[in-house]
């Protein structure tokens, strides 16, 4: 398929459909389990992208980021 004419084009998903697509849903917090204490870190992707490191809230284990 080619877009030749650079349109945009909207599509909205369902819940059903999302979570067959990806396997999650919209309104998921993104994050990681911990694992020293197995608990929830809530992150964005962008933190993972951009900060060195994450600490856990729960048990502070400083996880280091390979961002190569």
């Amino acid at each position: 398929m080619d877009n030749k004419n650079n349109e945009t084009k909207e599509y909205i998903l369902t819940e059903e459909e999302l979570k067959a697509v990806s396997g999650g849903k919209s309104s998921q917090v993104p994050g990681i389990n911990c694992p020293r204490c197995g608990k929830f870190i809530p992150t964005t992707i962008t933190d993972l992208l951009v900060q060195p490191r994450i600490r856990c809230p729960y048990c502070l284990l400083i996880l280091n980021i390979n961002q190569k």
